[in-house]
Order: structure tokens, then C-alpha cells, then sequence
């Protein structure tokens, strides 16, 4: 596995903070502020295009989305909506936009960090 994350450039740590890179670290604010009461969600109503027509939190908005039934306007308008949230100045959106593309995020970084020089070269020098 390649790792070009240097142990010496991390900032340090306090009392009972796991290490983690951004995406870890995106993705547990993420299910923080979709978990219990009060979490970040829309209306499926509103949205339309299939949603349930209630109250969707935001990860079970994700897994709606990434259902292969899962049409392009449904996508098209769920996106709309978290993004004019994410522009409202409220924080906890734009953390919940990052949540929501987490899955794409992730699949980006892992073909990045796959294809890099850097990793290619170690590869080839642990065979």
C-alpha cells in the first residue's frame, strides 16, 4: 500500500483524537451531524422524483442516490438542494455536502493515489 502522508507533518494531537486523513475525518463529522436528534436532512417532498415523501436524513439520502434505481433528475435536484444549503453560510451543510459525496471522493483518491508515480515506483521496489 502507498502512504504519502508524513508522519512529521501531521498536527498534533490532544487527548483522545484519533489520527485520521480528511476524508476519515469528513466522513466521521459527517455521520456526527446525521446522527440523533435533529440531523442534517431535507424534505423528500420538496425534492420530489421518487424521494419518500417525509423527512430524509442526509445518509440515507446518500444510499437513496447511490441505488442503481436511482434516476439522473432525483440526483440532478437532491444535489440542487444541498448545495444551495451548503452556499447558505451554514457550516454544518458544506460538511454535509462532503459527506454526501464522500463515495465518489473516495473512489477519486484510491484511483489517484493508485496511479501515482510515487506509489508506482514503491511498488516496484518492494518486487
Amino acid at each position: 500500500m502507498c502512504n504519502h502522508q508524513i508522519d512529521d507533518q501531521r498536527p498534533s494531537q490532544t487527548a483522545g483524537e484519533r489520527p485520521g486523513n480528511a476524508l476519515t475525518v469528513a466522513e466521521r463529522s459527517f455521520q456526527m451531524l446525521t446522527t440523533g436528534p435533529g440531523p442534517l436532512a431535507v424534505n423528500g417532498s420538496a425534492i420530489g422524483h421518487g424521494l419518500p415523501a417525509r423527512t430524509v436524513d442526509l445518509r440515507e439520502l446518500r444510499s437513496l442516490l447511490l441505488e442503481k434505481s436511482a434516476s439522473d433528475d432525483l440526483k440532478d435536484a437532491a444535489w440542487r438542494e444541498l448545495v444551495h444549503r451548503a452556499r447558505s453560510g451554514d457550516p454544518a451543510w458544506v460538511v454535509g455536502c462532503v459527506g454526501m459525496a464522500m463515495p465518489g471522493l473516495k473512489s477519486t483518491a484510491a484511483r489517484v493515489i493508485r496511479s501515482s508515480p510515487l506509489c508506482q515506483a514503491q511498488v516496484g521496489q518492494e518486487g
